[in-house]
């Protein structure tokens, strides 16, 4: 994730203007360019966005001269609504920021034209580095304008100790474990195994429930306005 940051606040939203129009660098260290920037990782008492810009400006940024300055920490259901207002110049909005993290449909809401294409960015090598389904999720009219930051798997963390407890009571294996509906089979065996104790925690439940849906054969799960797609059978 460090690699992939350093590379999104090296390039930023003015990737023209210090690199793409010139063969040599337009920045200079001792007259730093300032890039403003959104995000969303807020959640935790100490940001390890904030932690990732502070290394960044402290070394990578310090030596080509670009100091990132986070103006806004937000949550991903608000930060579509903060960008349509800046677009709009709503009084009172903040001035759109250089950089931010969001979704595709966010994408979509500020266009193409004020997007970086990161297929221009990244060499065909570096590009294979990604998963290509994570990709795939950030296309827009052709165009890699999504990139999956700190997109991820599911991870599923297991007690080896109590499982196995669990395991030779029930014959339960790591087999079992194999789609959204065998889980939550096993959680219910486990639920009565243990007398009423839960066999996991969901760290994110919605991304859980978007994941299953996935899991069972869902395309279209949002329109075009980015909400869910309730018509979908």
């Amino acid at each position: 994730m460090k690699k992939v940051i350093k590379y999104l606040l090296v390039f930023g939203l003015s990737l023209c203007n210090l690199y793409g129009c010139s063969s040599k660098s337009l920045l200079d260290k001792d007259n730093p360019v300032t890039l403003t920037m959104w995000h969303v990782y807020g959640e935790q008492v100490n940001s390890p966005m904030n932690q990732l810009v502070a290394e960044f400006n402290e070394t990578e940024g310090k030596e080509k001269g670009i100091i990132i300055n986070v103006t806004k920490v937000t949550n991903a259901s608000k930060i579509g609504q903060e960008l349509e207002a800046s677009l709009a110049k709503e009084p009172g909005a903040d001035p759109m920021p250089d950089l931010y993290t969001g979704h595709i449909h966010n994408a979509r809401q500020v266009g193409l034209e004020n997007s970086v294409v990161w297929d221009d960015v990244f060499t065909k090598k570096e590009i294979n580095n990604f998963v290509d389904e994570f990709l795939d999720a950030g296309i827009l009219e052709d165009k890699l304008v999504d990139l999956p930051l700190s997109k991820s798997t599911i991870v599923f963390f297991m007690n080896g100790t109590q499982f196995k407890k669990f395991s030779n009571d029930t014959q339960v294996t790591l087999n079992d474990f194999e789609t959204w509906d065998q889980v939550f089979k096993v959680a219910e065996k486990y639920y009565e195994w243990s007398n009423g104790k839960p066999l996991c925690c969901f760290d994110y439940v919605l991304n859980s429930v978007e994941s299953y849906a996935i899991a069972l054969g869902s395309k279209h799960m949002f329109n075009e306005n980015g909400w869910y797609n309730t018509l979908e059978n």
